[in-house]
């Protein structure tokens, strides 16, 4: 699940905040899925949630604060908007939110669409 309070401000800038409820990822392997919400990874039941913190989008980047893991770091990426919204495609390094993982990539592609209503 996927709570988001997005807005435009005057000046087309968006702000606001994403979150997303760990227990509601997936990917396209069940075990992969499973392993993912566990302790060794994301851990669902210590940190049930991953939020992340707009504080400007405009002239083809975001940028926020962006927790997951209980760790919150500063982070920006590039987005594209078109006539249905904005979308991202961007990496995040899982060993700077203390997920040190031997068995599977450290680093993971997120792919984000925002859409306009």
């Amino acid at each position: 699940k996927i709570d988001s309070k997005l807005a435009l401000d005057d000046k087309g800038s968006m702000a606001g905040t994403v979150t997303v409820e760990v227990n509601s990822l997936s990917t396209d392997t069940e075990a992969v899925t499973k392993h993912l919400k566990t302790d060794a990874f994301f851990d669902a039941v210590k940190y049930p949630t991953a939020t992340f913190v707009v504080l400007n989008v405009g002239e083809g980047k975001a940028t926020g604060k962006l927790t997951t893991h209980g760790v919150t770091k500063d982070i920006s990426f590039p987005v594209t908007l078109d006539s249905s919204g904005y979308s991202a495609k961007f990496n995040i390094n899982m060993k700077e939110f203390g997920i040190d993982q031997k068995f599977a990539n450290e680093v993971i592609e997120l792919a984000v669409t925002v859409p306009l209503k």
